[in-house]
């Protein structure tokens, strides 16, 4: 059977399995942020991989190792639902990271094995950690628009900074108090400046409260 990588086989086989996985999960977050646009953490992940795959390919023209064509320009779907997505995107990371784990034995080369290590602390550490909060948080939000009733695949959908950022709010402190889901149907049909007004109000109020009973003589 003829080798299919010249030079090391070890060595080029290596870095093909890695660019070919850097591709692909590169295509995959680009869809994601076609789909939902700049919603945390698609911006920082994308522009990882990006930098991910220039690593790896100058490794590649460092071993003479022939870099694979990308295919997976418009081959990754996604399923339209926030939640599932963030998830499939962790299952990608975790394998990621299991292809570098595997790599640092086959790698064959010391500068190889030192940048696949490096690729797989920030799949661990720093790419699999946001993710898996975005899957919690997209947990909770739905969790909260079920209460009242919402659809799921409405549940993601963004209504304007402010009221986006008071839902997110309700839903994290509804885990604890159920009482707060009444405001849900309340904040999705409320003027944004009435929403700005009571967030200004209860600012003030709570800045009032905790003023410590010698400044509020002076006053």
């Amino acid at each position: 059977m003829p080798e299919r990588y010249p030079g090391s086989f070890a060595i080029h086989r290596a870095l093909h399995r890695a660019v070919i996985a850097e591709q692909q999960a590169r295509a995959f977050y680009r869809r994601m942020s076609e789909a939902y646009g700049t919603r945390a953490p698609l911006p920082s992940l994308l522009s990882g991989s990006e930098k991910r795959l220039g690593w790896l390919m100058s490794t590649c023209q460092r071993h003479g190792a022939p870099a694979p064509v990308d295919t997976f320009g418009g081959e990754e779907m996604i399923s339209g639902n926030w939640l599932d997505d963030c998830v499939r995107a962790v299952r990608g990371e975790e394998r990621l990271a299991r292809l570098y784990s595997l790599g640092l034995f086959q790698a064959g080369s010391p500068d190889i094995a030192a940048l696949f290590g490096k690729l797989q602390r920030q799949s661990v550490n720093s790419r699999l950690p946001v993710l898996l909060r975005a899957v919690e948080e997209a947990r909770r939000t739905e969790q909260f628009h079920a209460m009242q009733g919402v659809p799921r695949e409405e549940a993601h959908l963004q209504h304007g900074l402010l009221t986006s950022f008071l839902e997110k709010t309700f839903s994290i402190l509804g885990a604890e108090h159920r009482a707060l889901g009444l405001f849900a149907p309340v904040l999705r049909n409320t003027n944004p400046a009435l929403l700005t007004g009571l967030a200004v109000g209860g600012a003030m109020a709570y800045a009032l409260k905790k003023r410590s009973p010698s400044k509020r003589k002076e006053g």
